[in-house]
């Protein structure tokens, strides 16, 4: 009886072992997979890691390659994850999506900003840098771009190169030149009025001493325009500036004119106007750039005349042999003189 009992007690141990044994299997046959599923997208971060990591764009598309070839390895095997298959369609997606962003960036840091902010040399050195990033996009085309899509970036790559061309052409102009037409042969060693800088938002060319020469007015009383005796208005001008108690004309840090009308504490009484700018008029004799601009109920304008110019209605006092600035609204108007 005894010995049959230890039999039983035995075959009770063996088949709880056998039984242990069995479920350690199993569990190691689906530990196995997750296992290294784990490490496999492990291996994928670590790259896309050292990839977002790295100094430069050639770089992160040499990387960006060897990943991309990595994956299509991985698409062709029989047993693959599903799991591991999408984290690489994804890293590869957020790479590409980097490396054109940084693409973007470099473009908008090339391109030009306003006239009187930057010199041909400046945009010498910007246009270099957009044929380095334009030789750089060609590898990229196949692995961080289609070809549509890498011929429209490249589109906008030479737009700019153009327009950066014409403003460091522009730029020139308004150094070597002090106004444009007649006048230009003008140019003496004295401060000249500069109709290119002025339009760029750069009034340096007009500050100096100004004295007002003639006001004139419209009562609209039947009788027409008429002049009258300067009250002694002042003209305050700086490189940024050009004010007169009633209206000022700004240009802010990000290379935007404003037209406002201001009380004489200077402050803002109307928002800035829309400026247009054109050059010539029928009742102009000469160079002129004018200025003009709806502000409140009034259309203001502002007329840069250079020496030989002149306004046909003028008096006889106003001499078109100085600079002049004519600012004003239909009601009232006057003109100011370089002293």
């Amino acid at each position: 009886m005894k010995r049959r009992y230890l039999m039983i007690v035995s075959l009770l141990v063996l088949t709880i072992v056998m039984v242990g044994c069995g479920a350690t299997a199993e569990n190691q046959k689906v530990a196995g997979p997750a296992r290294s599923y784990e490490a496999k997208v492990a291996a994928i971060n670590r790259q896309a890691k050292a990839i977002k990591q790295a100094h430069s764009v050639p770089k992160q598309v040499a990387a960006l390659k060897k990943l991309e070839h990595a994956a299509a390895d991985y698409y062709r095997r029989k047993q693959k994850s599903q799991q591991v298959t999408l984290v690489y369609q994804n890293t590869v997606k957020d790479i590409k999506q980097l490396i054109q962003a940084e693409n973007l960036q470099r473009l908008k840091r090339q391109s030009s900003a306003k006239l009187n902010q930057e010199t041909s040399t400046d945009l010498a050195r910007k246009n270099i840098a957009l044929k380095d990033l334009k030789a750089e996009l060609v590898s990229q085309q196949g692995v961080v771009y289609t070809a549509p899509a890498l011929k429209r970036l490249i589109v906008r790559i030479d737009k700019q190169l153009l327009k950066n061309q014409a403003q460091a052409k522009a730029h020139g102009e308004g150094q070597r030149k002090p106004v444009v037409g007649k006048s230009a042969k003008t140019a003496t060693g004295v401060q000249t009025m500069n109709l290119h800088q002025i339009k760029a938002g750069d009034y340096t060319s007009l500050m100096g001493s100004w004295k007002e020469v003639g006001e004139g007015f419209n009562a609209s009383d039947g009788k027409g325009p008429r002049w009258s005796k300067p009250s002694g208005r002042k003209l305050t001008v700086s490189k940024t500036s050009l004010r007169d108690g009633s209206i000022a004309l700004r240009t802010a840090r990000n290379g935007r004119t404003t037209l406002t009308e201001d009380e004489t504490s200077g402050k803002t009484v109307e928002k800035p106007g829309k400026i247009i700018f054109q050059e010539g008029d029928d009742l102009i004799q000469g160079d002129v750039l004018e200025l003009s601009g709806n502000v409140g109920v009034n259309c203001w304008s502002i007329d840069f005349l250079p020496k030989g110019s002149s306004i046909k209605d003028w008096p006889a006092n106003i001499s078109p042999s100085k600079e002049h600035i004519e600012m004003g609204h239909p009601h009232f108007w006057e003109v100011f003189e370089r002293e």
